[in-house]
C-alpha cells in the first residue's frame, strides 16, 4: 500500500512539474495539446482498458476539454496512448481533480512513469 501511494505521488508530481512549465498564449495556440503514453502492469491491462473506456466519455464532458482519445498499441498490449487537448492549464488541473472524483487511481495500473509529449497545434 505504501509503495502504491509513493508511486501515485511521484506520478502526480511528475505531471504537475511538466505541465506547470507551460505558458499558453492567446488564441488557438493557448490550447495545451499532448500525448501521454502509459505502460500498464502485466495482468492489469483489461481492467485498465475497461476502467478508462468508462471514463473517456466523462472526461470529454469537462468544460475545458477539447480532445481525449484513448488508444492501445498493436505491438505492445500493455502500452496505452492518450491524445489530450485542453483550453489551458486550469482545465488540466480541473481534469486531474475530476479523475480523483471519479475514483481513478493510476498508480494501481502504471508500470513506470507516464511519458508525456507536448505539441504545438498548427492546423485542424
Amino acid at each position: 500500500m505504501h509503495k502504491r501511494r509513493v508511486l501515485s505521488l511521484l506520478v502526480l508530481f511528475f505531471l504537475v512539474s511538466v505541465l506547470s512549465r507551460l505558458t499558453p498564449v492567446a488564441g488557438e495556440n493557448s490550447l495545451v495539446t499532448f500525448t501521454a503514453k502509459l505502460t500498464i502492469k502485466t495482468g492489469k491491462e483489461q481492467e485498465f482498458e475497461t476502467t478508462m473506456k468508462a471514463i473517456v466519455p466523462q472526461v470529454r464532458q469537462e468544460p475545458g476539454n477539447r480532445a481525449y482519445t484513448m488508444c492501445r498499441s498493436k505491438e505492445n498490449p500493455r502500452l496505452f496512448l492518450f491524445f489530450e487537448e485542453y483550453v489551458d492549464q486550469a482545465a488540466i488541473e480541473a481534469h486531474r481533480q475530476h479523475l480523483k472524483e471519479l475514483g481513478v487511481d493510476l498508480a494501481t495500473f502504471l508500470d513506470g512513469a507516464p511519458v508525456l509529449e507536448f505539441y504545438e497545434k498548427l492546423a485542424s
